[in-house]
């Protein structure tokens, strides 16, 4: 009994150190490809030599990306490579894989404030829900912010407009009252089916636009 123990002790020891071998060739694997990933991204979108993506501010890499008429479809292709990017950081556990998605979020914003991204409004749509569900809580920078009010009111996704701006108005951001009561009063003109397919009624952007402070 004693012998049949210690064959399975060694067993369950073997299987896992095989597991966690296999692990760390995991996790080598895709660091690799993420590295090749971001080298070949920079060398199409910004030319031979340039920088990986990552590295790159987001005023720096916005404005690299868009120095040409192509700007739209490059920020489109910089918006999924940095997608991409931060699913393989994600997997392989590294702490910047906010980075890239938050650089991803940027650049898909930007690229959909431009009407030549070739980007399919639904496929823009669902990427940019993604990346909002995966940067939930994460702190966004003042241009990022100010994109993503945009595009709410644009898309008519008004109950997250309300939210995104009464969360502005509670940071205390300089003129964050007086922009939150200029979009609610704009949505208070929209349609009332309009405002329900958005999460909001008329009722509740009236109650919203008496919420916020003078």
């Amino acid at each position: 009994m004693l012998e049949d123990r210690d064959f399975l002790l060694r067993t369950i020891r073997n299987l896992v150190d095989g597991m966690l071998g296999q692990k760390d060739q995991d996790v080598a694997a895709m660091e690799s490809r993420l590295a090749e990933d971001q080298e070949a991204a920079g060398a199409e979108l910004l030319g031979p030599g340039a920088p990986p993506l990552v590295t790159l501010s987001e005023e720096a890499l916005v404005a690299a990306l868009t120095d040409t008429e192509a700007g739209a479809w490059r920020l489109t292709r910089a918006g999924a490579v940095m997608l991409e990017s931060g699913a393989l950081a994600d997997a392989a556990e590294r702490p910047d894989a906010l980075d890239f998605w938050i650089r991803a979020l940027r650049c898909y914003l930007e690229a959909g404030e431009r009407p030549a991204s070739r980007l399919p409004a639904g496929a823009l749509t669902e990427r940019l829900s993604l990346l909002l569900l995966r940067l939930r809580g994460v702190a966004l920078s003042e241009a990022t912010e100010r994109l993503l009010l945009r595009y709410f009111e644009r898309s008519g996704r008004c109950s997250e407009l309300e939210d995104l701006l009464f969360d502005r108005v509670e940071r205390g951001l300089p003129g964050a009252a007086a922009e939150g009561r200029a979009a609610l009063e704009r949505l208070a003109t929209w349609p009332e089916d309009a405002l329900v397919a958005g999460g909001l009624s008329r009722e509740e952007v009236a109650a919203a636009l008496e919420e916020l402070p003078a």
